[in-house]
């Protein structure tokens, strides 16, 4: 059974900046990935597509969904 990786980070933002940073595209693109997939809601798409020129499904996190 695979383990889930879990991490602490301190980051000098407000909880709204960093919420907007990991939930949006927008915020998403500023740090994380040149291209992203993100619909915040439970089953909703998370992916993360850091190669824009390799075929689809070879661009980074394709596939990624958001569970409990």
């Amino acid at each position: 059974m695979d383990s889930p990786i879990r991490f602490n980070v301190l980051i000098s933002a407000s909880i709204e900046e960093v919420w907007t940073a990991w939930t949006t595209e927008e915020g998403a693109k500023t740090f994380f990935a040149p291209d992203c997939r993100i619909d915040f809601q439970l089953g909703g798409v998370y992916e993360m597509l850091y190669d824009l020129t390799a075929p689809i499904g070879q661009r980074g996190g394709e596939g990624c969904l958001i569970w409990p």
